[in-house]
């Protein structure tokens, strides 16, 4: 399991403050509003403090602050004042709008209205002193913030888009949810002093009061995570949900819209409440009223799993921790239930058609939920970090326990990325569950082994064989050999093996980009045009716009998942003979006269073709084929001899691909088509290592440049750097290659270990399998912990 961003104890314990301030409020008579401020104002301190005292949250990487430029960086009295402008600026837009519009009940916005007007001199000191602060030590200084106070300050030229979208969406959640969620929490608190009278009057109105009272502790809890999107406590807003279905969805459930979904439309409450059906029979009511009870304090339990972070629409952190190591969907799961068990539809006393219309009404509003579940994992699946974690919940989670429903989830295509269907068990990137960020424990021999992980990883993928490297940076690895070689024929496998390690190709190119930038014949920041002259008579302009450094990080404006794949499929280029071509040169050339799917460095996604460019960079810069150089400056100072294609291998040297699975699998063929594939693919995935050589490689040192993210892609998330994905919370640099017969995987860990997996066979699905692997790898961790 991935790790949490929050501490499940320091929550748990900020809860029980916040319950004893409002048992103190209702004691001594305390006044609504006041109790709220106190309650929010115990839970923030008590969460804030355990947070950066214990945990350093304002240390992690995923801030985007760097401290050690506070005493480095001056004080830029501009940038400042420029933020400060889109901070007031952005409140003043949202109570406009309020006003202009009235969203929300006139009453209740003259008690948000005059919260503000009493808090705004003590919120204005604290913004600006928080900006001076945050603004020295960050190493994006200009964020949304300043890209809106320009814009309000009429410098349009400085605003980009993105930016500015980003922050708009940011601001419309909090500006539409903070204030009736406030309101909600002082009139939970009005109701529940004018109650308690009651609560003495038998178990009915005591249940009713316990869950109001459950209920403002939440409410507390959600109020404060609206509030405090703050970098210094690793609360800010990652990113804001992306997609308008998640919107509506979302918004079909708050005011003043659900009074259109739930009060016309799906209106499944006819009045008739649990307690009107059997609020006098005990036998019933007792363990009624308890199980409705307890899926709202579950409901409770899941909401103070995020501490400062709680909120809609948006990515602040992965939460693994309480009742989220059980389930992704806690809330939406004791919310649903505790709907039905209020409103009991199915016992209505207007007939038998209205109960069943009542039930389906309600179905309808969990549908919605549902809806709301998905389109989230949507959003939050653009993070490895999450789909490491659903790849944990669907191993160890809850329902992993009812027969063939994980399996039919697993190939349910409802979520599409990049534009292209994707299964919605996508685990990539479970390395983040790796404890701490520390090594694996392959090494100690406790609990469960690396033998027991790759053995279980290949009967679950029908592979026959593998080859596994690891062990320290600098120290002689450990490899070891798994299955056969030849599944027909029952050889075993043998460690001394080399492998196709298909797009494991891409950090040896890296290396060579990196030698020649380092003898200087090669710039990372040069175009693409100024290298290949033809480039600058390609249809599409943007392609002027291309440097090394997008081609390195995949940012180039490639996307094969919207149309195809030129390096695999070169007869969709060059016609019928291009199945044939075994050098990547005419498929470049001849992309030239398509258009590119997004203009260069404005987004992220794995290509192929942009590493053919680099392969022919590297050649036409070195002065010798892209090979030969790789051989001089990477790979021969290192003593290896890996090679592209398989010409000249002894033919027991080569680890023999395998298609399809038991009794009968096809050895992936020989021939001069299956050659000219590899070659192609050179650079961008035809290099052959074993695995103790690539081991020799990846622990070399990796420039610090490659670890930088590109500008279009959030640091907090994983990212493709230059030649390797990084992983910035953990300091672990990772890549994987699959192709028809061939899966491949390494990572570089936070204490330098190193890890290099080889097979001889494919997988339906790489990225999944990427995922299983190291979700895999950090049990063995977990059990040497």
């Amino acid at each position: 399991m991935p790790p949490s961003v929050t501490s499940q104890r320091a929550c748990l314990v900020a809860a029980a403050m916040v319950v004893a301030v409002l048992v103190a409020g209702m004691v001594w008579a305390v006044p609504p509003l006041l109790t709220a401020f106190a309650a929010m104002g115990v839970y923030f301190v008590s969460v804030a403090t355990y947070e950066l005292a214990v945990l350093r949250v304002h240390r992690r990487d995923s801030t985007g602050l760097d401290w050690s430029l506070w005493r480095e960086r001056r004080f830029d009295r501009k940038r400042v004042l420029v933020k400060l402008v889109g901070l007031f600026g952005s409140c003043a837009v949202v109570v406009g709008v309020h006003w202009l519009f009235r969203i929300y009940d006139p009453g209740q916005m003259e008690l948000a209205g005059l919260v503000g007007l009493v808090l705004s001199p003590l919120g204005v000191g604290l913004a600006v002193g928080y900006v001076l602060v945050i603004d020295t030590v960050m190493v994006r200084p200009e964020d949304g913030y300043w890209h809106v106070g320009n814009l309000f300050l009429g410098r349009f030229d400085r605003v980009e888009r993105d930016e500015l979208r980003e922050h708009a969406l940011a601001w419309t959640i909090k500006g539409l949810f903070l204030p009736i969620m406030f309101v909600y929490l002082v009139g939970t608190l009005g109701r529940l002093q004018h109650d308690i009278g009651f609560v003495s009057a038998g178990y009915v109105p005591l249940v009713r009061w316990l869950v109001d009272f459950a209920a403002a502790v939440e409410l507390t809890v959600v109020c404060v995570g609206y509030s405090c999107t703050l970098r210094l406590f690793d609360a800010h807003i990652r990113s804001s949900h992306p997609f308008l279905l998640g919107w509506l969805v979302t918004l079909a459930c708050y005011e003043p819209f659900n009074k259109v979904v739930t009060g016309t439309v799906l209106r499944y409450n006819d009045g008739h409440y649990w307690f009107d059906s059997f609020g006098d029979v005990p036998l019933m009511a007792i363990p009624w009223g308890a199980a409705l009870l307890a899926s709202f304090i579950f409901w409770l339990w899941a909401t103070t799993a995020f501490g400062l972070r709680w909120s809609n629409l948006t990515h602040r952190g992965i939460v693994t921790n309480g009742p989220y190591r059980f389930t992704k969907h806690p809330d939406y799961l004791s919310k649903s239930i505790f709907f039905w068990l209020v409103n009991v539809p199915f016992l209505s006393t207007a007939g038998v058609f209205e109960a069943v219309q009542g039930s389906l009404m309600l179905a309808g509003v969990n549908l919605i939920y549902y809806g709301r579940a998905k389109m989230e994992e949507r959003h939050l699946s653009r993070d490895p970090a999450y789909r490491a974690y659903a790849a944990a919940i669907r191993e160890r989670g809850l329902f992993r326990f009812l027969p063939g429903l994980a399996t039919r989830l697993a190939r349910m295509p409802n979520r599409v990325a990049g534009g292209r269907r994707v299964r919605f068990w996508l685990p990539v990137g479970a390395a983040l569950a790796l404890a701490g960020g520390g090594a694996l424990n392959i090494r100690s021999g406790a609990g469960t082994d690396v033998r027991d992980v790759v053995t279980t990883f290949m009967a679950r993928h029908h592979i026959a064989g593998a080859v596994v490297a690891y062990g320290p940076v600098g120290g002689k690895p450990v490899v070891q050999a798994f299955g056969e070689l030849d599944p027909l024929t029952h050889v075993p496998m043998r460690p001394d093996l080399r492998f196709h390690v298909a797009s494991l190709s891409k950090p040896l190119t890296a290396a060579a980009v990196f030698a020649l930038r380092r003898e200087g014949r090669l710039a990372l920041d040069e175009r693409l045009a100024d290298i290949f002259p033809e480039v600058a008579r390609a249809a599409d302009a943007r392609y002027g716009e291309i440097t090394v450094r997008h081609l390195l990080q995949h940012t180039a404006g490639f996307d094969r998942t919207g149309t195809f794949d030129p390096m695999l499929e070169p007869e969709a280029v060059l016609g019928r003979g291009g199945a044939d071509v075994d050098v990547c040169d005419g498929i470049a050339e001849a992309m030239l006269e398509r258009p590119l799917q997004s203009r260069p460095g404005t987004t992220q996604v794995y290509s192929n073709l942009g590493y053919c460019w680099l392969g022919r960079i590297v050649a036409r810069r070195a002065g010798m084929p892209y090979e030969e150089y790789v051989r001089q400056q990477v790979l021969a100072p290192l003593g290896l001899r890996c090679q592209i294609g398989e010409s000249g291998l002894a033919a027991d040297g080569l680890a023999q691909g395998y298609l399809g699975s038991a009794p009968r699998p096809q050895p992936l063929p020989h021939d001069r088509r299956t050659e000219g594939m590899w070659r192609r693919l050179g650079a961008a995935g035809g290099w052959i290592c074993s695995a103790e050589e690539y081991f020799r490689f990846a622990s070399q040192a990796v420039d610090p440049e490659a670890l930088v993210p590109p500008s279009s892609v959030p640091s907090s998330f994983s990212f493709y750097g230059l030649g390797w994905r990084v992983w910035p919370t953990r300091h672990v640099l990772t890549h994987s290659g699959f192709m028809p017969g061939v899966f491949s995987l390494t990572m570089k860990m936070a204490d330098q270990w190193v890890v290099v997996a080889l097979f001889n066979g494919g997988v339906d699905d790489g990225l999944e399998a990427f995922g299983e692997l190291f979700e895999g790898l950090s049990r063995v961790n977990h059990d040497g912990a």
